[in-house]
Formats: structure tokens, C-alpha cells, sequence
């Protein structure tokens, strides 16, 4: 990427300055569908690849079988489920900023057996990556169903079921990790309230034209309708 930029001074001249910068592509902000079909690090892929993967879709895809969910997020919750299911007050302690920036580009860049950083690093970076996504885990489409079912799990489990194959994939995974997790919560300082506010806001996220006129009770719905999946909510 390159422009100018005018700096323009108060009764003086005007200096014309030249910007360039280099995109570098990242899981982070990539469709699920996209990193689906990935099977080498992003860096590795052309983007004229990336573009043509971004507007076709996922079943009409003439490449090699699809991965079940995306190899970034299976070596992070993998890391997490191996190392850190007793660690305390994980999701609740910030990580290292220098160790996230270290694990997202080790994601992009190479394919490891190990993830690199404290267990609270990869935990944020699970979080940036699940934030970053341009489509949530459950479909903006889906959004405002969940809402209205969030006091009926046997309804909530039907969305679910309507979700895109890898989207449903990722849900049900994730739904396994954190139920894990509160299997340790006498030593990781985890609850299921805790890990339904903070995941609801990142797996059931508002379209863009309804987030600013989000309420309480939208935010309780949406913490709701995740309580019912972490408290026994496995058939699938």
C-alpha cells in the first residue's frame, strides 16, 4: 500500500509526504470458511487465493476435503485443553502483548506442534482470534433467533443445527473445551457465569446495524442461551 499524505501549515508551504506500508495477511479476521480450506499458513497463500476462497462458497469449493474447524484454533484450545485446564483465573488475567503478537504470527507464519507464550497469552489470543472473525461463530442471520429461544434449550439447540458446517463444527468445539474447563474450576477459579458473559459477546455477537441499540436484557438473553450449551448442553 502506498499514497501521500499533504501537510498542509498556516501561512506556510505545503509538504508532501510519501506512506507506504506492507498488508500482511492473518488468521486473525479471516472467515472460518477461508481458514477452513487452508491447510499452510495464510502468509503462504497468494492473496489472489485468499480473495477467490473469501467469495466461494464453502461446499462449492473444487479444492481438497475441508478442514473439520481451523488449525489455528485447534492449536490454540488443544494448547489450552493440554496445559491450562487447572490454570488459574485463565480468561480473567491479561496476557503478555509482546507473547500475543509472538503466537499470532507463529500461526500465520509456520505450523507448530507447540504454541509459543504463557497460557494466558494463548488464552487472549483465543479471544482476539474469536473477536477478529468477519462472521461470528453463530451467524449474524442467526443472531436474533437465539435471542427469542434463549429460554428454551431444546429451540436453542435447533439453531444451532442451521449453522454453516464449519460454524456448527466450531461452536460444538468450543462448547467441549469450556465444559472442560469447568470441570477444574476448583483450581482455575472458572464458573460457568464467567465463561458465558465473556465467550457470549464474542460467539453471539450483534449484526452491525443492531449493535448500537444492544440493552441489557439483549446482553442477558445472549449469556443465557450460552448457559444452557456450558451446563450440560453436548448432544449434537
Amino acid at each position: 500500500m502506498k499514497d501521500i499524505l499533504i501537510l498542509h501549515l498556516d501561512h506556510g508551504k505545503d509538504y508532501f509526504l510519501i506512506i507506504s506500508g506492507t498488508y500482511l495477511r492473518s488468521c486473525c479476521g479471516t472467515s472460518l470458511e477461508t481458514l477452513c480450506q487452508l491447510r499452510r499458513p495464510i502468509r503462504e497463500v497468494p492473496v489472489s487465493k485468499l480473495i477467490d476462497l473469501e467469495v466461494t462458497p464453502l461446499e462449492d469449493s473444487i479444492s481438497e476435503k475441508p478442514l473439520q474447524i481451523p488449525k489455528e484454533l485447534w492449536l490454540l484450545v488443544d494448547h489450552l485443553y493440554k496445559h491450562a485446564c487447572d490454570q488459574k483465573d485463565l480468561f480473567q488475567t491479561p496476557g503478555s502483548q509482546k507473547e500475543v503478537g509472538q503466537i499470532i504470527d507463529s500461526l500465520d507464519t509456520s505450523i507448530r506442534k507447540t504454541v509459543p507464550g504463557s497460557n494466558h497469552s494463548v488464552a487472549e489470543t483465543l479471544l482476539i482470534f474469536l473477536e477478529a472473525l468477519p462472521e461470528p461463530v453463530i451467524c449474524y442471520e442467526l443472531y436474533q433467533r437465539c435471542l427469542d429461544y434463549s429460554h428454551d434449550f431444546r429451540l436453542c439447540q435447533q439453531v444451532i443445527s442451521h449453522l454453516p458446517q464449519c460454524h456448527r463444527n466450531v461452536f460444538w468445539y468450543l462448547i467441549a473445551f469450556l465444559q472442560e474447563l469447568l470441570k477444574h474450576s476448583e483450581t482455575n477459579n472458572i464458573n460457568a457465569n464467567m465463561l458465558a458473559n465473556l465467550f457470549s459477546s464474542l460467539i453471539l455477537r450483534p449484526p452491525p446495524n443492531l449493535k448500537a441499540r444492544q440493552t441489557k436484557n439483549n446482553h442477558q438473553r445472549a449469556v443465557q442461551f450460552l448457559l444452557g450449551f456450558l451446563l450440560g448442553g453436548d448432544k449434537h
